[in-house]
């Protein structure tokens, strides 16, 4: 017979997967879980800095299996770099503020330049990458592997390489790094399995002779720490989340400066400009986020959504997200189905109040950013929508993709 203990954490296990309903079933975010920066899945061609809009995208293709790049305010096409393993998934890290782009798979590392060239591989690691996190201003990138490596690189602002490692998550016996996010003045601020939290120089750790981690470490009353993301506007200050509760830490004293014990089931982490979570509870949506150092919740309800993409921006008062709908996600048109899929946006300062919808219905990838929502259908000749969020303006790209298709010989 199973042990109580056990029965309880099988219970806590299938509570954490999913959350079920009339309307269907709610995946939980759990691929997050434990990671350094960002998990993969989760990776957006959008990276944006809180200080600045994104106006530039860069979204793999896997119609033509090449990276294109788009410059969303202008409504140009940019011009595209062709992947060298189209058999795999490809996820692209990219900001407005550097002139290179980042594309990882599970087999390599390449860096594309803005003058064509590409750096294949400057770090190798032995296992497939499951994370990373990219500060461009800092010119840092972090990858994670599923062994527990990590690979860091220092780059120029041109995107070659100026230094690099491989190392361990052991910063010292019994003090082993469990999740980590790299902040805006270029530290990594990690959560470790003994409770502590570290801040770690990345720039020293790089320069040091034998490449060993530098950092300081303070105590916190946290236990279980398996996601954290840094603050925009105070780099020290990191969200966490463990086991059984949401925290608001200072990563210099280890002092929690807020909590929430009641989060809900927690579908969708989103670092972005602004760091929030969303959870759902029955038939209710909770947004959990940040604001004056006090971790705040807005709810909504009866909105069956499964969440795939959510960006903040306190400073328009805007949460922003799109959805497959469970009820009607996919229809059908012609003789193909379709998947449809929400954009929703509400207001913080109007007591949540619903100020757009749209509907995107098509085979897409999505990206949101601070002003647009960009929908990349699969087509073989080309075909993109940048739907404005502030208005009902849409501009189309179209036929990007014909001069890489190779015309058929007989």
């Amino acid at each position: 017979m199973l042990s109580k203990n056990l029965m309880s954490g099988l219970s806590f296990l299938i509570a954490s997967v999913f959350l079920t309903s009339c309307d269907g079933v709610i995946i939980a975010d759990r691929v997050n879980d434990n990671k350094i920066g960002e998990a993969l899945s989760e990776v957006s061609g959008v990276q944006s800095d809180a200080s600045s809009k994104s106006s530039r995208i860069a979204i793999y293709d896997k119609t033509v299996h090449k990276i294109h790049r788009f410059d969303l305010t202008n409504a140009k096409y940019l011009g595209a770099f062709a992947v060298d393993d189209p058999d795999q998934e490809h996820y692209v890290f990219y900001k407005d503020s550097s002139s290179y782009l980042i594309d990882l798979t599970k087999k390599s590392l390449t860096i594309f330049k803005e003058d064509g060239s590409k750096i294949k591989n400057p770090v190798r690691l032995i296992g497939n990458p499951v994370s990373a996190a990219f500060n461009a201003k800092k010119g840092l990138f972090l990858v994670y592997d599923e062994l527990g490596s990590v690979g860091l690189l220092k780059l120029s602002p041109s995107g070659d390489v100026l230094a690099r490692a491989i190392l361990g998550t052991e910063l010292e016996e019994g003090a082993s790094i469990s999740a980590g996010d790299i902040n805006r003045e270029g530290q990594l601020i990690a959560a470790l399995n003994s409770g502590e939290i570290a801040l770690i120089d990345l720039d020293a750790t790089l320069n040091s002779d034998d490449q060993q981690w530098v950092y300081t470490k303070v105590s916190t009353t946290l236990s279980n720490i398996r996601w954290l993301a840094s603050l925009p506007n105070d780099a020290k200050i990191v969200l966490v989340q463990t086991t059984d509760k949401l925290a608001l830490v200072d990563a210099t004293t280890g002092t929690v400066l807020s909590e929430q014990d009641d989060t809900g089931v927690v579908v969708k982490r989103s670092r972005g400009a602004n760091p929030h979570l969303v959870a759902v509870d029955e038939n209710s949506m909770t947004m959990l986020y940040v604001q004056d150092s006090v971790i705040k919740r807005k709810t909504i309800y009866n909105l069956s959504l499964q969440v795939e993409e959510s960006f903040l921006d306190l400073k328009l008062g805007l949460w922003n997200f799109v959805g497959t709908n469970l009820e009607r996600g996919v229809i059908n048109l012609g003789n193909e189905n379709k998947t449809k899929k929400e954009f929703n946006s509400y207001s913080l300062s109007k007591n949540m109040l619903a100020v757009d919808s749209k509907e995107i219905v098509g085979k897409t990838t999505l990206r949101l950013t601070n002003d647009f929502i960009f929908a990349l259908y699969d087509s073989e000749l080309g075909y993109a929508v940048r739907y404005d969020i502030s208005s009902d303006v849409q501009k189309e790209f179209k036929y990007f993709n014909a001069k890489h298709i190779k015309p058929q010989r007989n």
